[in-house]
């Protein structure tokens, strides 16, 4: 005990991790590894138990698994000890990210092994979830956007290209959904005008995909990417966008308009304020359409979003609206969004 297990401690450790990331092969055993964890750091006489064992350990241990990681097979030791880490170690690991970061790019190497990188993504859309780590992931998130998961992102034929696909595209949700990524980074993602940067053609892709949850996924990445850029879409940004937001509001799966629809709310406040007439006309039809749809989930899902497109224009909106709401079987929804452009109407004449 004490001293005397310092010089094989970091081995004993490391052969412990890799037997805890066999928790679906073999739980048992994998569960008397924790077991062995726990009794190395009080052999060790770490007070702080395997919080502190780990926070010793972390720097040197992923300095080692790291450095041959590109040669990583789906049998490799190492991998299985990257996993362990990267899922149990919480905080020890934060300020090392810097050595994690770089290992998952490997999952956009085509030429790696097809289980190694979807192991990587795997860990990565775990790593997004732990909130304690959020602060300092949000360090590294432009190079995870960058050199990780919009190249995965891209779209390649074949049933492997589709479950890496799927894999991150639930890594770009959790980027975006906890904010882990700079706004000025995503605008630039995003591209200026008619020269897009590497995102946006990658969400319009997904959002084409034939994978109904990729499909489902991105609309739900849409809507926390019109949150972080809000008033930041230059206007052919804004015209590209309405277009395919439009396309998805007639998806075949109810779940992906519904979704659409939360997206399509966020982003019209980046709509300018009198909008093109003929673009904001398409617009509102193509919504106005859905008030009278037959599922009353979308009808209810679309509302919102309906009620935000009044703010562009309310005079027009309502002209709009009044001529499509004679077309509806069921007018309620058309006479509440009615309402609200009234009001909005009243408010900027009483401004002007």
């Amino acid at each position: 005990g004490g001293d005397a297990c310092d010089s094989v401690r970091r081995r004993l450790l490391m052969f412990l991790l890799r037997l805890q990331a066999l928790t679906e092969t073999c739980p048992a055993v994998a569960n008397k590894a924790g077991e062995g964890v726990l009794r190395l750091a009080q052999a060790c006489n770490f007070a702080g138990g395997e919080t502190q064992l780990l926070s010793v350990e972390a720097l040197p241990v992923l300095q080692q698994i790291c450095s041959n990681a590109s040669e990583w097979r789906r049998d490799s030791h190492h991998l299985y000890i990257f996993d362990t880490m990267m899922r149990r170690a919480g905080m020890a690991i934060a300020p090392h990210l810097a050595i994690c970061v770089p290992v998952f790019a490997l999952a956009a190497d085509h030429q790696r092994d097809a289980d190694v990188r979807s192991s990587l993504l795997l860990l990565l859309d775990d790593l997004l979830r732990q909130q304690e780590l959020h602060t300092s992931l949000a360090q590294h998130g432009q190079s995870l956007l960058d050199g990780t998961v919009v190249p995965v992102c891209v779209w390649r034929a074949g049933k492997v290209a589709a479950a890496l696909r799927k894999g991150s595209v639930s890594c770009l949700q959790r980027l975006l959904q906890f904010s882990l990524i700079p706004t000025d980074a995503l605008v630039a993602a995003l591209g200026k005008g008619f020269e897009p940067g590497p995102l946006e053609p990658v969400l319009k892709s997904c959002l084409d995909d034939d994978d109904a949850d990729i499909r489902f996924m991105t609309c739900g990445i849409l809507r926390f990417l019109f949150i972080s850029v809000e008033g930041r879409l230059d206007d052919e940004q804004v015209r590209n966008f309405y277009i395919e937001l439009l396309k998805r509001m007639d998806d075949s799966n109810d779940r992906i308009r519904v979704e659409c629809a939360s997206a399509f709310e966020k982003y019209l406040s980046s709509v300018p304020r009198n909008y093109d007439s003929a673009q904001f006309d398409y617009i509102v039809r193509g919504l106005v359409v859905h008030l009278d749809d037959q599922n009353s989930e979308v009808q209810e899902a679309v509302l919102p979003a309906v009620m935000a497109s009044a703010s562009v224009n309310p005079t027009q909106f309502l002209n709009i609206v009044k001529e499509c709401r004679s077309k509806h079987r069921v007018a309620t929804y058309c006479d509440q969004a009615i309402a609200r452009a009234s009001q909005l109407a009243k408010h900027s004449a009483g401004d002007l």
